[in-house]
């Protein structure tokens, strides 16, 4: 214990030294209008542009008027400096006077007329604990038919240090008390490594440098970290209290963890990203969970604090594990419910395409793809188009209450053949609370119902290829995997999974079968509707986007170098590179892990399959949230391990870490569709931090499954 409070504060110390460091040479900041405006133009009219520049008009009136407008830049350190603001007014009016104060104390005051740029000297004083908050008074005037009260037009504020600034009061608690908790977390988890020593006072110093840097950026969210953190803590409580041993203190926790004890482990991690989701509700009024997910989250948390409290171990885990599956199937049912009342606009996507097939048109429009293939158009192959075909025969609405109660049943079938196969694995109980908490709780499936995708099918027919492989079932295997390609064509990744395991008989089954229902579409269809797609859509649907709903690695460079955030192409030689890089790299280290070979009906060979299951919708340059549906097996494989080697309690935190990043919410969780500038971008690729997660614990599962059995063979 005295070795972790050192450490602890060590990185608290640590962090403390280079944040004081770092705000010493904060290089101030520079916004535009329609960069960050809701951190720095509040109470401003909405924006509008003039001459391809961007600006927001103050509302006018008294600096005590609540209807006043204030430029805010928050955390920017306590220090004076020189404030800039790029202000207009129309040409052909009279001036403006406009007075600026901050800290109850008037900066400026001067008369504006056309574009001109203000300059006023901030004291230290006005910088009440490194927030500067400027109010713009001036005249209310209207013009014409637009009755706004107006005062000036802000085009761009920039705010420039003249000399050392301290740390704002709230950094100098918050990033400390990061560093030092996120330490405490290390420890109790048991990572004994020199990067679990080192990481905290790394991570604690990267962020301080990156609040002093990029203030605006950083600065303002960093209290989010060690709400995050500090919920950490109380899962690992919880869960320790849940699994403890005769012997061991209920608040530490276990050194390793059995399947019954992972599965709680990965739901008690979900319910806190929940109680964190509160707490940003609490503090934004915006991002709130649903009224599902947060009721359902303060009965099963405070039912198995409940549960924790009783002495008997054995008597523990059962109504742990009932309370458990039955909180999330009782999540299931309500997000069931509300993605049948969500709109579609997919499906009718596809119903439309389908429709204009069956009144003589064709499935595809080539100059809408080339357009933007990202868009409201048809781009899938032929053969899922005439799957399509007895649904354009219906109304939308009909079609679309046929295609998600199909969905339901296809998932609950999925969820029948996962049970199965695990429960043979850890036993029933372990399996049912399994199964029902990670398939019960996967959003993105939801996602799938209310869309009207495809995505509940591949995971039926992954799952089915997952166990035909197990059982040497080749015709059944590439018959799963060639129904799955020709429906969305990324499944086709898993044909490198068996060439690197050198199973040719499946290569060969998966190419006859994609011939053999190629010509049936061939025959429903037309060949000219094949010739259409593979000559005029198939090469422009390439390529990623910077929509936040791209959640892989091509996604991430596009958000974070470009900027980049509609849902359109992005076309850029470098992130075209860095993307299929990461491709090689991952799909690379998949073969080379599945190219070992393990038995067929191995844990090991089942985490190798999951492996290339994350590729595909991680690694590819675009994969939408809800194609991570799919992931729920790769989720259930490592379950599995448990039972044959239980993970640290270290790997089973950062498991259960994933889980929450992929499993929680969507695009719209925790964003608002505004721009993110800079480091903020960061911010919207959590569900590529939990496939990247996910995909690294697989692949140390495995391996650790396949030196036990190199080792128990010899």
């Amino acid at each position: 214990m005295s070795r972790l409070r050192s450490s602890a504060g060590a990185a608290g110390l640590v962090t403390l030294a280079t944040l004081l460091a770092a705000y010493a040479f904060t290089p101030g900041v520079s916004r535009a209008a329609g960069e960050q405006d809701p951190v720095v133009f509040q109470n401003f009219h909405e924006l509008e542009t003039r001459g391809g520049v961007p600006y927001r008009w103050s509302k006018g009136g008294h600096r005590r008027d609540e209807r006043a407008s204030v430029i805010a830049l928050p955390q920017v350190g306590r220090g004076g400096g020189v404030l800039q603001l790029q202000v207009r007014t129309p040409e052909d009016a009279p001036p403006v006077p406009l007075s600026l104060s901050a800290g109850g104390q008037t900066l400026l005051a001067a008369d504006v007329h056309g574009r001109s740029t203000l300059s006023a000297t901030i004291p230290r004083s006005a910088l009440e604990g490194g927030d500067l908050r400027v109010v713009l008074s001036s005249p209310a005037w209207t013009r014409g038919r637009d009755a706004r009260a107006r005062g000036v037009a802000v085009e761009r504020v920039g705010w420039t240090p003249s000399g050392w600034a301290l740390p704002p009061v709230r950094q100098l608690f918050v990033l400390p008390s990061f560093a030092a908790a996120l330490a405490l977390l290390l420890g109790r988890l048991r990572v004994s490594s020199r990067a679990g020593r080192l990481g905290p006072a790394v991570a604690g110093g990267l962020l301080a440098i990156a609040a002093a840097g990029r203030p605006l950026e950083v600065a303002p969210f960093t209290h989010r970290l060690l709400i995050g953190v500090v919920l950490a803590h109380a899962a690992l409580l919880l869960w320790a209290a849940l699994v403890r041993s005769p012997g061991r203190r209920w608040w530490e926790p276990p050194g390793e963890a059995a399947p019954g004890a992972l599965v709680l482990l990965i739901v008690v991690g979900y319910q806190m990203l929940v109680a964190y989701h509160g707490a940003l509700c609490w503090e934004t009024h915006r991002f709130c969970p649903t009224v599902v997910a947060g009721t359902v989250g303060l009965i099963v948390l405070g039912s198995l604090a409940v549960v924790a409290a009783w002495p008997a171990t054995r008597a523990r885990e059962r109504p742990a594990l009932l309370v458990v599956a039955l909180g999330a199937a009782a999540q299931a049912v309500g997000a069931a419910v509300l993605a049948f009342h969500r709109p579609a606009v997919d499906f009718t996507t596809l119903w439309t395409a389908a429709r204009d097939f069956t009144l003589g048109g064709s499935l595809y429009k080539p100059a809408e793809v080339a357009a933007n293939h990202f868009g409201a158009v048809f781009k899938v192959p032929p053969f899922y188009g005439m799957l399509l075909l007895p649904f354009s025969r219906l109304e939308v609405r009909t079609a679309l209450g046929i295609d998600r109660a199909i969905d339901v049943v296809l998932y609950l079938a999925a969820a029948a053949v996962l049970f199965a196969w695990l429960r043979a694995r850890v036993g029933t109980g372990v399996a049912l609370a399994g199964v029902a908490a990670v398939l019960g709780l996967m959003q993105p499936a939801f996602d799938t119902i209310a869309y009207g995708q495809i995505d509940i099918v591949i995971l039926l027919l992954g799952t089915l290829a997952l166990v035909a492989f197990q059982r040497g079932r080749h015709g059944l295997l590439g018959l799963a995997l060639a129904l799955a390609t020709l429906l969305k064509l990324y499944p086709l990744v898993l044909a490198l999974f068996l060439a690197a395991r050198r199973e040719w008989k499946a290569v060969a089954w998966t190419g006859a079968w994609l011939v053999v229902l190629n010509a049936v579409a061939v025959a429903a269809l037309g060949g000219p509707e094949h010739v259409v797609y593979a000559t005029e859509v198939l090469p422009r649907i390439g390529g990623g986007t910077g929509w936040v709903e791209n959640q892989t690695w091509n996604g991430f460079l596009a958000r974070l170098l470009l900027s980049a955030r509609r849902p359109e192409p992005v076309h850029d030689r470098t992130i075209d590179l860095l993307t299929w890089a990461g491709f090689a790299l991952a799909a690379g280290a998949s073969a080379i892990a599945a190219s070992r070979r393990p038995q067929r009906g191995s844990t090991a060979a089942a985490l190798h399959f999951g492996l290339f299951l994350v590729v595909m919708v991680m690694a590819v340059p675009a994969a939408w949230i809800h194609y991570e549906t799919v992931t729920a097996i790769t989720f259930l494989a490592l379950v599995a391990s448990a039972a044959q080697r239980p993970p640290s309690a270290g790997s089973a935190f950062a498991l259960a870490l994933a889980f929450g990043l992929v499993a929680y919410g969507n695009q719209w969780t925790f964003y608002d569709g505004g721009p993110r500038p800079g480091l903020t971008a960061l911010l919207l690729s959590r569900e590529l931090y939990g496939l990247a997660l996910l995909w690294a614990m697989a692949l140390v599962a495995a391996q650790r499954l396949v030196l036990t059995s190199v080792q128990a063979r010899s």
